[in-house]
């Protein structure tokens, strides 16, 4: 692991670490609907959360890369309040890497839907 780069006045996270190496403990979590899937698993000893969109990443992709034991390059946050979430990760040979939805496509999605919401309000 490299050496974690704090985040000042962020609300959750408060530091990005970069973790290099194998998948282990690979879990699935339940799955909230066919587009969304939560994983979990270890990488350098640390556990790390994962909330994916398939439109990132096949069901069957994670798995494979733990099976395999594929080493990765990934970029997770500690949050406030120790956990680690997953921001990327990239399996040696990827040109694309593996990602939640990223910040700007929900920023977007939440500006979209404020008009609806507003209407609804009043």
């Amino acid at each position: 692991m490299k050496e974690p780069i704090p985040i000042e006045r962020d609300r959750r996270a408060c530091a990005i670490k970069m973790l290099e190496g194998p998948l282990d403990n690979f879990r699935v979590a339940v799955t909230t609907s066919m587009g969304i899937g939560r994983v979990r698993f270890a990488l350098n000893g640390i556990v790390v959360d994962a909330r994916l969109r398939k439109q990132n990443t096949t069901p069957e992709t994670l798995p494979r890369l733990a099976d395999q034991r594929t080493p990765v390059v990934s970029g997770v946050f500690e949050m406030h309040d120790g956990t680690h979430t997953l921001d990327w990760l990239l399996p040696q040979g990827a040109q694309q890497p593996i990602a939640p939805e990223p910040t700007q496509v929900r920023a977007e999605k939440t500006w979209r839907s404020r008009p609806r919401a507003l209407r609804l309000a009043v």
